[in-house]
């Protein structure tokens, strides 16, 4: 299933009843940004475990984290900039995960996506893993509104509400 648009903002999460076991739900989970998909490969996903991370209490997606002066910058300034909060180079300086949307699937595909909220605007982030420098390299970004993300997170509550009860 596709929640959201995909040409701007959306998950394809989808259960793939073969993949699946009376314990596990698998299937197919990826994130749009611009008619990209991310990972561009299909994986079987535990959704048991991708739904969690999206609906925590603590998920950006939840949370929705606001930074005016984070938004209003340039993308790949402002990627940097929340890269650079999120894993400093300094190893005295904690990281602090506020706009890191945790999606184990797609950082194991070597993507980062981080989020930032302006009023009732939210920008998207996403960078790609670069061996050479041990950083994310900006890809992507988009612009969405608040009750856009809303409306998202409540069809996916709504739709595995078998899975999200547990």
């Amino acid at each position: 299933m596709i929640f959201g648009d995909p040409f701007k903002f959306a998950f394809f999460i989808d259960i793939v009843d073969e993949w699946s076991s009376n314990s596990f739900h698998n299937g197919y989970f990826a994130i749009s940004i611009d008619g990209t998909l991310y990972p561009p490969d299909v994986r079987c996903s535990t959704l048991d475990m991708v739904l969690a991370e999206i609906l925590s209490d603590k998920s950006p997606l939840i949370i929705l984290p606001e930074n005016e002066t984070l938004f209003n910058n340039n993308p790949e300034i402002t990627f940097e900039k929340i890269q650079g909060i999120t894993f400093p180079e300094n190893s005295d300086i904690d990281n602090d995960y506020t706009y890191r949307v945790s999606l184990t699937e797609l950082e194991d595909a070597g993507y980062v996506l981080f989020i930032v909220r302006s009023i009732d605007r939210i920008k998207f982030l996403i960078g790609e893993y670069c061996n050479e420098t041990f950083k994310h390299n900006f890809i992507d970004e988009v612009i969405v509104d608040r009750k856009t993300i809303n409306e998202i997170v409540v069809k996916i509550v709504t739709t595995f509400k078998d899975i999200t009860s547990k």
